[in-house]
């Protein structure tokens, strides 16, 4: 099953999503029984319909800036090729 993501402030649950855009792999947010992602791209919230949803399993832990856990989960990348986490 999807993994949950969090909720929108309605209490509405979220999913982990990614979408490509933009010669990119970027990562949002789906809801359920939604037929559209949203990923946030140039300043703007985008609703985009092919998409994916992260079904592995997780856990939340804390970062920084450039200080990511070893096992963190590369979910896409921007057009310049910069990884996406």
């Amino acid at each position: 099953s999807a993994l949950r993501g969090g909720n929108e402030a309605n209490g509405t649950v979220l999913y982990i999503a990614r979408v490509k855009h933009e010669n990119g792999v970027h990562i949002g947010k789906a809801r359920p029984n939604s037929r559209e992602a949203f990923i946030a791209y140039g300043g703007k919230e985008l609703a985009l319909s092919n998409y994916e949803v992260f079904t592995g399993t997780g856990q939340w832990v804390k970062a920084t800036a450039n200080n990511f856990p070893s096992n963190a989960i590369a979910a896409g990348y921007e057009a310049s090729g910069a990884t996406l986490y």
